[in-house]
C-alpha cells in the first residue's frame, strides 16, 4: 500500500513540474475514491517536496548527478518522507527509492545513501560546498524561491529588501478572514469560528498553523480569507449612498465580499463583473440567494464595456486586476515553478488595458480602484504613474503598498483613482 502512495506522489509532482498543473487536482484524479488516508499522506508528501523544490533539485543535480526530472523529484519524495516522518515505517520510502535506482540502472551506493542521511537531517541546514552563503543562489534554495524574483527585488528594492521579503516568503502567513454580516451560520460554521479571534469589523484573525482553507466556515463560502491590506483598503474606501458601483473581478480575490457588505446597505446598486466562472459563480450565487436584495446582481464576462449592465456612469469602480500575483509564493507550492516570468508582460498589457477602459465609466467625483496582490514595482507604482499620464482627468487620491515583512503581513497594492473633470 505505501509503495502506491510513492508512486502517485511521484506521478502527481511529475505532471505537476512538467505540465504546469495543480498538484492538489492531480492527486484527486490519481487517488481512487475512498482512500482518504492515501490522499491526505500524498498531499503532504507532495506539499512538502514542493515547498522545498529548489533545496531538492540542487542536491540532487550537484551532489547526486541526477539531470532526470523524475529522479530529483523521487529524491524529494524520500526528503519529505523520511525528514518530516510521513508515514510510520520510513524504510519503506527508502526501499521504494533504492528499487526505482535499481530500474534506472543507478547503484544506491554508500556515499548517496550518506549524502541523502545528511540532507535528511540537516534539512535546509545542510551544507553545500560550492555555495556562496552570500548569494542569490544560496538564497533561493534557502527560501525556496526562484533566482528571477529575488533579481527583481534586488533590483526594485535593494538587497536589505530582498532578504525581508525572501524570508517572509519561506513562512506561512498570518492568516485572516472576513466574515459578511448578510450570512446565517450552521452548527459546524460556528464551532469553526472558535479557531478565530476577532480583529475588527468582522475581520478575525486564525489562531491555528494548518491552513484556513480547511476551515468549516471557509470551506462553504461563508467565510472569506483575505489578505489584511484588503480589509484596510476596503476601510479606506468612501462611504457612498445612493450610488452605483460596480467591482471588477479578473483576479479572484476575497476583498470584494467586504465590499459588497460594505456598500449594499446604503441603497446602492452593485454589480460584479466577473471572468473566472469555475472559481466566482459558486460564492456570487450564495451571496445572491443570502442577500435577496434586487441592487446586487453579477454577470460573467471578458470584456471591460459596461454599457451592457448599466446605462449610468459609476461613482465606483474597484479593479481586481489581473497580476502576476507574487503573493501566492507564500501560500501555493506549486504556482512557484507553474508561474512564467515571461508573462508578466503580457499581464501588463492586460491591466493597462482595463485601465484605461474602465476610467470611460467614472462618474466626476467617482473613483477608480486598482488593486493588486504583487510587490513588482512595473505592476503597480509604474503602472499608476502611466496611467495618470494617459488619462489627465484623473488624480492619485490615495496609494498603499504592503511588504511581506511589515506589520500587516501582506503583499499587496492599491491605488484609489478619483476623476476631476
Amino acid at each position: 500500500m505505501m509503495n502506491n502512495v510513492f508512486d502517485i506522489s511521484l506521478n502527481v509532482l511529475v505532471d505537476c513540474v512538467n505540465e504546469k498543473k495543480d498538484f492538489s487536482l492531480l492527486i484527486k484524479d490519481y487517488v481512487k475514491v475512498g482512500r482518504q488516508n492515501e490522499k491526505k499522506t500524498c498531499m503532504s508528501i507532495c506539499g512538502i517536496v514542493l515547498r522545498n523544490y529548489y533545496l531538492i533539485k540542487y542536491f540532487a543535480n550537484h551532489v547526486l548527478n541526477f539531470t532526470d526530472i523524475k529522479l530529483v523529484l523521487a529524491t524529494g519524495i524520500v526528503f519529505g518522507t523520511v525528514a518530516f516522518k510521513k508515514v510510520e515505517n520510513t524504510n519503506s520510502c527508502l526501499d521504494w527509492y533504492k528499487n526505482l535506482l535499481v530500474n534506472n540502472g543507478i547503484e544506491f551506493n554508500e556515499e548517496k545513501q550518506t549524502a541523502i542521511q545528511e540532507l535528511i537531517a540537516k534539512k535546509k541546514n545542510y551544507d553545500f560546498k560550492d555555495l556562496n552563503k552570500g548569494s542569490i543562489q544560496y538564497f533561493s534554495i534557502n527560501n525556496n524561491l526562484p533566482i528571477w524574483f529575488l533579481k527583481m527585488l534586488f533590483k526594485q528594492y535593494g538587497r536589505e529588501i530582498m532578504y525581508k521579503v525572501a524570508r517572509e516568503c519561506s513562512k506561512m502567513p498570518k492568516q485572516y478572514a472576513y466574515k459578511p454580516t448578510f450570512f446565517e451560520y450552521n452548527d459546524d460554521e460556528k464551532v469553526s469560528l472558535l479557531d478565530f479571534d476577532e480583529l475588527d469589523n468582522n475581520l478575525y484573525t486564525y489562531k491555528q498553523e494548518k491552513s484556513i482553507k480547511a476551515v468549516a466556515a471557509c470551506h462553504s463560502n461563508v467565510l472569506y480569507p483575505v489578505q489584511h491590506a484588503e480589509h484596510k483598503m476596503a476601510l479606506k474606501l468612501p462611504a457612498l449612498q445612493n450610488k452605483e458601483i460596480t467591482i471588477v473581478l479578473h483576479s479572484i480575490e476575497n476583498a470584494y465580499v467586504e465590499l459588497i457588505d460594505k456598500y449594499l446597505n446604503s441603497n446602492n446598486s452593485i454589480e460584479v463583473l466577473y471572468s473566472n466562472p469555475k472559481k466566482s459563480l459558486v460564492p456570487l450565487t450564495k451571496i445572491e440567494k443570502a442577500l435577496n436584495n434586487t441592487k446586487f446582481s453579477y454577470h460573467e464576462t471578458s470584456e471591460f464595456t459596461l454599457e451592457a449592465y448599466s446605462n449610468n456612469k459609476q461613482d465606483l469602480i474597484v479593479y481586481f486586476a489581473p497580476s502576476s500575483n507574487l503573493d501566492n509564493f507564500r501560500r501555493v507550492p506549486d504556482y512557484i515553478l507553474n508561474f512564467s516570468q515571461n508573462s508578466i508582460d503580457d499581464l501588463i498589457k492586460e491591466q493597462a488595458r482595463g485601465l484605461n477602459e474602465l476610467a470611460k465609466y467614472i462618474e466626476i467625483n467617482g473613483r477608480l480602484v486598482y488593486c493588486v496582490p504583487t510587490v513588482d514595482i512595473k505592476e503597480t507604482e509604474v503602472q499608476v504613474m502611466k496611467f495618470l499620464e494617459n488619462n489627465k482627468g484623473f488624480i492619485k487620491e490615495y496609494a498603499e503598498l504592503f511588504f511581506p515583512h511589515e506589520k500587516d503581513n501582506s503583499m499587496y497594492y492599491y491605488a484609489i483613482l478619483r476623476k476631476t473633470k
